[in-house]
């Protein structure tokens, strides 16, 4: 794909705010993982600057670019499965991870 992200994975200023406040601001350097194939119960990211990639890790190809004001993390944060892809920070980058028991726990105070 080699591409930047172009789906729905933009969050407001006040969604960012949001999980700032639920979450741990933590500042990796390139080529650092975020998320490794096979890892269970990985957390929710949100990318507050820098980029993430997103990386199939049989192929090794690139599936997507993720940026500044973008989040990283699908259904299995819910389900617990194993993650199937591998997130790699390219560059200084800041990010706020929600551990999946507080992601569960806020879906469950705002289930309306």
């Amino acid at each position: 794909m080699n591409s930047r992200n172009d789906n729905n994975t933009i969050l407001t200023e006040e969604q960012i705010n949001f999980f700032i406040g639920k979450g741990i601001v933590e500042n990796y350097s390139s080529e650092q993982i975020l998320i490794n194939e096979g890892q269970k119960q990985y957390d929710f990211i949100v990318i507050l600057e820098g980029t993430v990639n997103i990386i199939d890790p049989l192929s090794k190809e690139l599936i997507v670019i993720h940026g500044s004001n973008e989040f990283i993390g699908d259904i299995d944060i819910l389900s617990e499965r194993a993650s199937i892809f591998r997130a790699i920070a390219t560059n200084n980058t800041t990010i706020v991870r929600i551990p999946q028991t507080t992601l569960l726990a806020v879906l469950a105070e705002n289930a309306n």
